[in-house]
Parts: structure tokens; sequence; C-alpha cells
């Protein structure tokens, strides 16, 4: 079982990093969120948040402890509801810096569905980049581009696909 989550779960590891390095860069987006959502938070305070993410994403990344898996899932769970809240008020998300997309409920859907891996990869103590790197070169190449590839995907899912499907579905 703590193979198979691998994958899974250094997604939503290193989706988390994706999220704190974009509000590093430009945290207004999600300061405007968290004033949609009537919390605190300038951009100061996001900056500190997106170092925070990073810092989490990266040391579940490396470390894939019980304890590092149950913080992610902690966090996913938040941005799931926060996903909900904003999408109530016609706020936009603000997860990945400046991308302007609207929160929607399919942000919240994918924040669950990862909060969920996190759940399980910590009950079951899955592996993390470590374990990736040591396995034969050409494997772990494989599934190097492969988490990368799918973690681009989970960014676009977040960022794009919710004003695809608003375009899509109102004609």
């Amino acid at each position: 079982m703590a193979q198979a989550l691998t994958g899974p779960y250094l997604i939503a590891a290193l989706t988390l990093c994706v999220a704190g390095v974009a509000k590093l860069r430009a945290p207004s987006a999600a300061a405007r969120a968290l004033r949609a959502a009537h919390l605190p938070g300038d951009a100061v305070a996001i900056r500190a948040v997106g170092a925070g993410e990073l810092a989490l994403g990266a040391a579940a990344a490396a470390l894939a402890t019980p304890a590092t898996a149950a913080a992610l899932a902690a966090v996913y769970v938040a941005f799931s509801a926060l996903a909900l809240v904003l999408h109530r008020r016609g706020a936009e998300c603000g997860c990945f810096g400046d991308s302007g997309a609207p929160a929607s409920p399919m942000q919240s859907a994918i924040s669950a569905l990862l909060a969920v891996v996190c759940v399980v990869a910590a009950a079951t103590s899955t592996h993390g980049l470590p374990w990736v790197f040591g396995r034969s070169p050409s494997i772990a190449t494989i599934v190097i581009l492969g988490i990368g590839a799918a973690v681009y995907a989970t960014v676009a899912a977040y960022s794009e696909l919710p004003s695809a499907w608003t375009a899509w579905g109102g004609r």
C-alpha cells in the first residue's frame, strides 16, 4: 500500500510547494481571497503562509512521516472549506498567485481528494522522495517525471479548469 500511495502523496506535497511559491511571488490574489472570506490577511501574512506551505510541502515530500501526512491533510481540508466559502461569495481563489481563477466546488473537491490521500498516507506510512531516488536511475526518472506532470496537471486543474468549466457551462 505504501508504494501505491507514494505518487499521489508526493503530488499533494509538491502541489502545496507550488502554491507556496506562488504566494511568495504574488500574494495579492490570496490577500483578496482572504478579505472576501472575512479573514485577515495582508501581503506580509500571505507571504508567511506561502513560506509555511513551501516548508510543509518540502518536509512532507522529504520525510513522509505520519505527522507530515496528517499536517498536509489538515491543510487540504482547510483549503477545501475555504474554496466553498469563496465560491459562495463569488471570489477568486488566490491559490496559485494571480491566476484570477474563481473559487469553485471543483477546487474544493480536488482539495478534499488530496486530503483523503494524505489521511490514508498517514495511516499507512507512505514513502517520500528519498525512497523514489533510492530506486534505479531509470525507475526514479520515470517516477519523478510522472509526478512532475501530475503536479502540473493538478495546478492546472485548480487554476484553469474552473474558468474553462464556467465558460463552457454558460452556453
